[in-house]
């Protein structure tokens, strides 16, 4: 007997005793695995079946059955694009850099980092790289008349993306480390 599918019939079971629902049609079953190919298994609950996924999407971040991020990455960079019109908007309207700065943090800088300690750490080098490109071109609209890209970030104060993650996700572990009862310690 499947322990998952006996999971999923407690589960079931505790619903009705509480007069709980739960709507199996937003419910999805993944398998996590280094394998290329895998066996699915099906399960059900209250004799629905529910559907198999090969990516998901938990507290807005997408994650697929190998636990790689590129569905995500490019999820982020295109929900940016908007805002990256903005950017534009505001330079050829006379912005000064400090209030480009301003608004790149907000709109932008803010969505790339979202969750960032449990995204970036398994991100490849092909999507660090698009990520970066993505910040060099967001610099380039600040400060057009700069060529190089590292002396755009120091006129404008900021640190290359990827290092950016990199301390972000270094200051997540000092954190769990430091704090005995944090969730990730369990």
């Amino acid at each position: 007997d499947n322990h998952l599918q006996r999971a999923l019939d407690y589960t079931s079971q505790y619903c009705t005793d509480n007069c709980l629902l739960l709507n199996v049609n937003k419910t999805l079953s993944i398998n996590f695995t280094s394998q290329k190919t895998l066996t699915i298994d099906t399960y059900n609950f209250n004799h629905s079946e529910i559907l198999y996924a090969t990516n998901v999407r938990l507290l807005g971040v997408i994650f697929d059955e190998h636990l790689k991020f590129h569905s995500y990455v490019d999820r982020i960079i295109d929900k940016t694009k908007h805002a990256l019109h903005g950017l534009i908007k505001l330079r050829k309207a006379g912005v000064r850099s400090h209030s480009l700065v301003l608004f790149y943090k907000a709109r932008i800088l803010s969505v790339l980092l979202y969750a960032a300690p449990f995204w970036f750490p398994h991100t490849s080098q092909n999507d660090k790289v698009k990520l970066e490109r993505f910040q060099k071109l967001c610099t380039r609209i600040m400060i057009p008349y700069e060529e190089e890209y590292e002396e755009r970030l120091s006129l404008l104060k900021l640190e290359e993306l990827n290092i950016h993650l990199d301390i972000l996700c270094l200051k997540y572990i000092a954190k769990v480390r430091d704090y005995d009862d944090h969730p990730c310690r369990k």
